[in-house]
């Protein structure tokens, strides 16, 4: 089962827990318990092992960015409640998987621990937040270890350092948010002292030999410039290239088919609502978004509620050479080609189009494909943030009134009234595009997909379909319950009746034989000098 209760085990885990547990230091395992006891919990404790692998190695420098919603704290508090002396948590880790690790004794409970989240202190006081970071975390070292000495100590590095000369235990650092000054400091000299402190942990013999593990995690990947010579001995595991952690970085498409199953949610809703992230073949969902749809029992975007549309509204705003066009596409569907080396991985350094993309794939708005080095919009609930993004914008009006309109196409060809959706096609394809750009094949297609797209609400809409003998130009294959399957291809040069031959003649709609009697063939065709759009359709 990917998901397991355990609220017995924490009931008496609480009741035998009689020693000291700091916030920063040698933290209990509460909030881990905390997660377990929840409704949904996803066993993703293989991540143990992956660290496990790298403690006391070249490789036991993380750092670790993705969006929000995709489980960073929740991955931190697993591993303080395993690696600090701070608790004793076997039984809480001993019927998950990583139980069955050789290494999970090894090294259960058995290392000195310090956990920081740098946003929690820069949210208190920003004018103040490394003298009371170290104030908190020094007074937690003179409790937890009263024997050490600590009257010639004043840094959190020399207190980390002190304490391993002392009992030779190392140390696994955590560090939740490290790139919260960058996102958003506006004064250059704390974004140096910010700097110094990342320097005093994480370079230098003296200090490095104090660490057997360290575990950062950010938005964003290490800013270039500004902290990678303070960072450049740590292994980046980002959300656009995540390797061998690509399992961990959300839900797998395995997990969630195991949750719909569970709660009897359909899954190719799921699909269309919350997937579209793909890494290395593997599928994943954002965590909040799935778990709160299958504790709710209802299907819709759960992404406001921790963030907001804002910032794709910003970007686009910033209508760098031929984003508009970009954005059009990719709010229609398709994807468009960005180079994501570029980004200079800080928010206040965004100086193209290509900058402007990677960007908001690292927040989540778009997912990026490696193979084909090309971006979209991920999934519909992330969809919905980029049309409340446009909704107000004077250079998207005609872009919003379409989509607003998109639920007449839908009819027409439901209703199998050709002539209707013709007309609703050509109007489509007059307002998307230009008058330079009118008889370009992308552009036709681009209006389409956009006249349709309302569709997203009852299908999973596919372009460039392979079935058959060929590859259909769009499917739509609904995930409710009775309404047609549709396969529609478009023709620039010759007729619609053309268009419905060719479906015919090559059985693009040979994948779709559990619909049968219910398929909707439609073909559809512009002639170049008349402008004049022609729609027929028939049912196989």
């Amino acid at each position: 089962m990917a998901w397991v209760l355990r609220y017995e085990i924490a009931i008496n885990f609480f009741c035998n827990y009689n020693f000291y547990m700091g916030l920063y230091v040698n933290p209990g395992n509460e909030n881990f318990t905390a997660a377990i006891r929840s409704e949904i919990y996803v066993d993703k404790t293989m991540l143990l092992s992956e660290l496990n692998r790298r403690l006391g190695t070249e490789d036991r420098f993380l750092a670790v960015s993705r969006p929000r919603r995709f489980g960073k704290t929740m991955a931190e508090n697993m591993i303080a409640a395993y690696y600090s002396k701070g608790c004793d948590s076997r039984e809480l880790f001993e019927t998950l998987e990583i139980s069955g690790e050789q290494s999970f004794s090894k090294h259960l409970n058995k290392y000195n621990m310090l956990y920081l989240d740098i946003n929690a202190f820069w949210s208190e006081n920003k004018n103040a937040a490394f003298s009371a970071m170290k104030k908190e975390v020094l007074r937690e070292f003179k409790f937890e270890f009263p024997d050490t000495d600590f009257s010639d100590v004043y840094t959190v590095e020399n207190a980390i350092r002190r304490v391993y000369e002392q009992t030779r235990i190392p140390f696994v650092l955590v560090l939740d948010e490290y790139d919260t000054i960058f996102r958003t400091a506006e004064c250059s000299s704390i974004e140096n002292d910010y700097l110094s402190f990342l320097n005093s942990m994480f370079k230098g013999a003296a200090m490095t030999s104090c660490i057997t593990l360290a575990y950062i995690t950010g938005i964003l990947p290490i800013i270039r410039e500004k902290a990678q010579s303070k960072l450049n001995n740590f292994d980046e595991i980002t959300f656009l290239a995540p390797g061998r952690f690509a399992k961990f970085t959300g839900f797998t498409g395995d997990e969630v088919k195991e949750l719909c199953c569970e709660y009897h949610m359909d899954y190719e809703e799921c699909r269309s609502w919350y997937d579209g992230y793909s890494v290395r073949g593997e599928e994943l969902y954002a965590p909040r978004s799935v778990a709160k749809a299958m504790s709710e029992g209802e299907y819709k975007s759960y992404w406001s509620q921790t963030s907001t549309f804002r910032v794709v509204k910003d970007i686009i705003a910033l209508n760098f050479s031929n984003m508009k066009t970009d954005v059009e596409k990719l709010v229609s569907g398709f994807s468009v080609p960005v180079n994501i080396m570029k980004f200079e991985n800080t928010p206040s350094r965004i100086f193209s189009r290509d900058d402007a993309f990677t960007y908001l794939c690292h927040l989540g708005y778009l997912s990026y494909d490696s193979q084909s080095g090309t971006c979209r919009i991920p999934n519909r609930e992330v969809r919905m943030e980029w049309v409340n993004a446009i909704e107000d914008d004077p250079d998207y009006s005609v872009l919003y009134r379409m989509i607003q309109d998109s639920k007449e196409a839908l009819q027409a060809a439901w209703d199998g009234n050709g002539p209707r959706l013709a007309e609703v096609l050509g109007r489509a394809h007059e307002r998307l595009t230009s008058p330079l750009s009118y008889n370009n094949e992308q552009s036709f297609q681009s209006a389409i997909r956009l006249a349709f797209f309302y569709a997203d609400s009852y299908y999973t809409v596919i372009s460039e379909y392979p079935s058959g003998k060929g590859y259909a130009d769009i499917a739509f294959i609904p995930y409710k319950p009775n309404i047609p399957a549709m396969v529609v291809e478009l023709k620039v040069r010759g007729t619609a009746d053309t268009a419905l031959d060719q479906i015919r003649a090559k059985r693009y709609f040979a994948g779709l034989e559990k619909y049968a009697g219910n398929i909707l063939l439609v073909g559809v065709s512009y002639d170049r000098e008349t402008k004049k759009h022609e729609c027929v359709m028939e049912r196989a």
